[in-house]
């Protein structure tokens, strides 16, 4: 009997570690910058992106904040830069 694998792949969710990149690119900042804004060390944010290590829940939920904020202040041209709570 034949695996669906591979097409079961295509609905999971994009891992964690490329999603930390990704967004690090798409918002031309350095992982110290990313750190800083997620209140981890450039360290971790390394660990994340390499897939060393997985981001503890609160981490994870902020950084999904964060995507969801530049998203929606890509379309504005505001930076990802400015603080994250306000």
């Amino acid at each position: 009997m034949r695996s669906n694998v591979e097409s079961d792949k295509t609905d999971m969710p994009e891992p964690i570690a490329e999603r930390f990149r990704a967004l690090r690119r798409k918002a031309h900042i350095t992982q110290a910058q990313l750190g800083d804004i997620l209140d981890i060390c450039r360290q971790a944010v390394n660990e994340i992106e390499n897939s060393r290590v997985m981001p503890h829940y609160s981490t994870a939920d902020r950084f999904s904040d964060l995507e969801a904020r530049h998203e929606r202040e890509r379309s504005v041209g505001e930076s990802l830069l400015q603080p994250l709570w306000r």
